[in-house]
């Protein structure tokens, strides 16, 4: 039963700026509050409360008060508490808590459960040492412990309160909390079976991983995370044995640092018999080479005795305005040039020694997009040049004999005009019959203009991401793309993408943050090539919320990504050589210069064939080729 005094203090309370003093005590704020009626409770009328000030002067803080868990400001100064209950921890929208002027002798641990407080007033109390939870406050700006009798070591790290001994003292206590309070590590990922490999398909499975480059995890940016186990050291440790439970067949990495590739993961994978190729970021040409190695890239690793390499191939996509357009726009030089991302791709062919299916050809491209959401013109473009330089290169490649192709440039020529070199692929390229995956870190949602163009085909220039600068690339000056690429008021590609991953298929979100969560990272493949026969789905989103993480990296998660792990297959026969618009999902819509009749049907066909439906029983089986140990 609801006491009268618990009853009583439901006010509707108007909301004021919140303001504070730094060291002392939360301002007073006039409000003007009433009762609820009646009918208001009745109807379940939430109160507007945000500030919650009790004097008395009060003995004891009762629990029940703690469930008005939407108060951002909570004042409970000059009275005579001796102690704070553990539900404190319940108020977690909670941003002030001034409990000075009291006789508290300690704090709940419970206290580490409050991540919004801002400021935490305690001067004049009886506090000697705080609680390990306290590093679980990365929000905190001021913290207030003036006139307690502190132990040796707390007063010695809080000092005058000044910011930087705050934060040096919160960092301290995150490290030995997480220390000492290490959780059991995060369930296994669960396999999701999706479809049985056919007798005369090839199928191997594929790694994308972001790593989350020591150049980035940095205590600003990760304050929730304990310095040892941001270090680098600690991570990529963790990462490699990652990659040697997974054992993928091909393995695409981001954000991986040029001395770590060369030095580390190259030489260990090479011992498990990997090869790999790498491409730093732009802004290694600018830079002397002990400063280049510490630039961050991406790279493709592959099993020798699976996979040979016939050619690679660079995207700079800095470098791409250039090549693209004789005279590129101003806000394609101020916008686009000025972000050096990169894009990494190979072409193999599977070996006669594994499962007898050998000399497939297919290729496989890894790329990092712009991360900023206030170029989302940018990411759209970046993606652009990245689908056009594609299909060019796989053109070219085809169009060249075995013996010639190795000795192709991984880059398409920049010392001439890009059109007297290579001609623009046509509707009828060989590239079409390529299979094609494509992943990364593509810093795009579901919803966005980049997922939207790689897998429906198209986008319209006036969609939103390109912040009404889509007419302003002068997209028909592009010397890659095809006058049926950019006619009317729509881009189009001609590869034909599936994602893995799609919706309720075990991946919610691939980026964990404080900050962000969502899904950003993507594995697209040619739908008419490859079968999706399964893949690893997330970790259960449940242990994060019992285990209360605030966000990734962490002490048994080494990036602030999730490693994405599909298998595929390669099906054992290709679609004639020409060329086509990529449908809606599951409907073919023919562009009649490009494709016939006999094309819709092979499409479809090959959709029905890559139905994702899947039973309770063959949801948890293992992939085909027993990668796990």
């Amino acid at each position: 039963m609801q006491s009268r005094y618990c009853r009583s203090i439901l006010l509707m309370i108007q909301q004021h700026e919140l303001g504070s003093k730094r060291h002392n005590c939360l301002n007073e704020l006039t409000m003007q509050s009433r009762l609820m009626t009646d009918d208001e409770n009745k109807n379940g009328k939430k109160s507007d409360w945000f500030r919650l000030n009790l004097t008395g002067p009060v003995k004891n803080f009762s629990g029940t008060l703690c469930q008005l868990t939407y108060i951002t400001t909570l004042v409970i100064k000059n009275n005579n508490l001796e102690r704070l209950p553990a539900e404190l921890g319940n108020l977690v929208n909670l941003v002030n808590l001034d409990a000075s002027c009291n006789r508290l002798h300690s704090l709940p641990s419970t206290i580490g459960d409050l991540t919004e407080l801002r400021a935490l007033i305690l001067n004049d109390n009886k506090i000697v040492d705080l609680p390990s939870e306290i590093g679980r406050l990365l929000n905190l700006r001021h913290f207030n412990l003036n006139d307690n009798p502190l132990s040796a070591e707390v007063s010695s790290m809080y000092g005058d309160g000044s910011d930087s001994n705050i934060r040096r003292m919160i960092r301290y206590y995150m490290d030995y909390f997480y220390l000492y309070n290490v959780h059991g590590s995060p369930p296994p990922r669960q396999w999701r079976r999706l479809a049985e490999p056919n007798k005369d398909g090839f199928a191997f499975t594929l790694m994308c991983y972001n790593l989350l480059s020591p150049n980035y995890a940095t205590p600003v940016m990760y304050p929730y995370c304990p310095s040892w186990a941001l270090n680098w050291d600690y991570r990529r440790r963790a990462i490699l044995d990652e990659i040697r439970i997974y054992h993928a067949n091909i393995i695409c990495l981001q954000e991986l640092r040029t001395d770590q590739f060369e030095e580390v993961f190259k030489p260990e994978l090479q011992k498990l018999n990997y090869d790999a190729v790498f491409l730093p970021k732009s802004r290694r040409r600018t830079m002397e080479l002990k400063e280049s190695k510490k630039v961050d890239g991406c790279a493709i690793f592959w099993q020798t005795n699976k996979f040979e390499k016939l050619h690679e191939f660079h995207h700079e996509f800095m470098l791409s305005c250039t090549s693209m357009c004789e005279n590129p726009t101003p806000i394609m030089l101020n916008r686009v040039m000025a972000r050096d991302n990169v894009a990494v791709g190979v072409i193999f062919e599977t070996k006669s020694s594994f499962d007898g299916t050998g000399g497939r050809q297919f290729c496989v491209t890894t790329g990092h997009i712009h991360w900023d959401p206030e170029h989302s013109d940018v990411k759209v473009i970046q993606t652009i040049l990245w689908t056009a330089e594609l299909w060019a290169y796989i053109d070219r490649f085809l169009k060249t004999s075995r013996n010639a192709a190795k000795q192709l440039s991984p880059t398409l020529s920049r010392s001439v005009p890009l059109s007297s070199k290579i001609p623009v692929p046509g509707p009828f390229s060989p590239a079409a019959n390529m299979p094609v995956i494509l992943c990364g870190d593509l810093n795009s949602l579901p919803e966005s203009g980049v997922v939207e163009f790689l897998t429906s085909g198209s986008l319209s220039l006036t969609h939103s991401d390109f912040l009404n600068y889509g007419h302003k690339y002068m997209f028909k000056d592009w010397k890659l793309l095809e006058k049926w690429a950019t006619d009317g008021n729509t881009l189009r590609h001609r590869f034909a993408f599936n994602r893995a991953y799609r919706e309720s298929e075990g991946m919610c979100l691939t980026n964990f943050t404080y900050d962000f969560k969502g899904m950003i990272d993507y594995v697209l493949y040619t739908r008419q090539h490859f079968r999706l026969l399964g893949s690893l789905d997330q970790i259960y989103e449940l242990w994060f919320q019992e285990k209360k993480i605030l966000g990734c990296p962490h002490v048994h998660i080494p990036s602030d990504h999730f490693a994405l792990l599909v298998e595929l297959e390669l099906m054992p026969t290709n679609l004639p050589t020409t060329s086509y618009v990529n449908p809606p999902r599951n409907q073919c819509t023919v562009e009649t210069d490009t494709f016939g009749e006999d094309m819709n049907v092979n499409i479809s066909n090959s959709s029905d064939n890559n139905d994702h439906s899947y039973s309770d029983k063959q949801d948890r089986l293992l992939p085909s080729n027993g990668f796990f140990p």
